[in-house]
């Protein structure tokens, strides 16, 4: 009997280790942010490594069905993390964090503090909008051009006549 509680009591401190892994401050990996507040003075918001550790550690760190990865969510921008957080599917962990350490989770978590990521290019688009197709001239899009897909140019929508191939030039 004492040996199942020994052996029970270890298997519990063995669990409880993976379940809440050990995040130290001033390892590289544990990133800090610093928060502006009102008077414009700085305030060292709670490390956002010890915060995941604490809040976020238990599910995303073990694998679990439909949870995103720490290696998953390093790739994520910062900016949508803290709106999966906010007003995402993560709002209901999110609301019991303030704004200052939902924005400390995400930089920890991808490095990069909210807006340091780059806006988007711009779309590469033509500046003017392309002529409308000439409904008289011959017509193929790469299609049958049937509803049988036979891929077979009709004589009508060619424009051509058996007159005109021997006129043809490659």
């Amino acid at each position: 009997m004492r040996y199942t509680g020994v052996v029970f009591g270890f298997v519990l401190m063995v669990a409880s280790g993976y379940a809440q892994p050990e995040v130290k401050a001033g390892v590289p990996n544990a990133r800090s942010v610093r928060v502006g507040v009102e008077a414009g003075m700085q305030e060292r918001v709670e490390d956002g490594g010890a915060l995941y550790a604490r809040n976020c550690a238990r599910c995303h760190d073990l694998g679990l069905p439909r949870t995103p990865t720490r290696h998953v969510l390093s790739g994520l921008a910062p900016e949508r993390m803290v709106a999966a957080l906010e007003s995402g599917t993560m709002r209901t962990q999110g609301a019991e964090r303030t704004p200052e350490e939902r924005r400390a989770i995400a930089a920890f978590l991808t490095g990069k503090a909210v807006g340091d990521t780059p806006a988007p290019p711009p779309l590469r688009m033509c500046a003017t909008s392309a002529a409308p197709a000439a409904t008289n001239a011959p017509q193929w899009n790469g299609w049958g051009l049937s509803p049988a897909n036979d891929r077979f140019q009709r004589g009508a929508a060619a424009g051509l006549t058996p007159n005109d191939v021997p006129r043809l030039k490659v």
